[in-house]
């Protein structure tokens, strides 16, 4: 059962902040060769050298069936950072290209169920 959050946050931009507040201020960012690379670092990574720490959703716009998902990452050495994505119209990847990468993921062992960010 997914554990639900609340945390006042109202928008993707507000739930940034929060994340830049818990030390995950960097994006991850898919490549078009199948790795991903924090924002400001210049190492690519491939998906099993990260693994997801906890997984939030976050309504988009006034459609709830639509909700953004952002994927807290670490890296082996300790560095976090957030992968981030749309569903439907707002998408920022592709066909299955992020759903692939974050599948052959590993999954932190103190990785809890999917935290849902709600609109208070």
């Amino acid at each position: 059962m997914a554990q639900q959050v609340t945390t006042g946050t109202t928008s993707l931009s507000s739930l940034i902040e929060e994340l830049k507040a818990r030390g995950y201020g960097q994006e991850f960012v898919l490549r078009n060769d199948g790795r991903a690379r924090l924002q400001e670092n210049t190492r690519k990574y491939t998906p099993e050298e990260l693994r997801i720490i906890e997984t939030l959703q976050i309504p988009t716009g006034s459609r709830y069936a639509d909700p953004a998902v952002v994927y807290l990452i670490e890296d082996e050495s300790g560095n976090t950072g957030y992968l981030m994505n749309a569903f439907g119209t707002y998408a920022d990847y592709e066909g299955d290209t992020l759903y692939n990468f974050i599948r052959k993921m590993s999954v932190h062992e103190s990785y809890e169920n999917t935290a849902y960010a709600t609109r208070d």
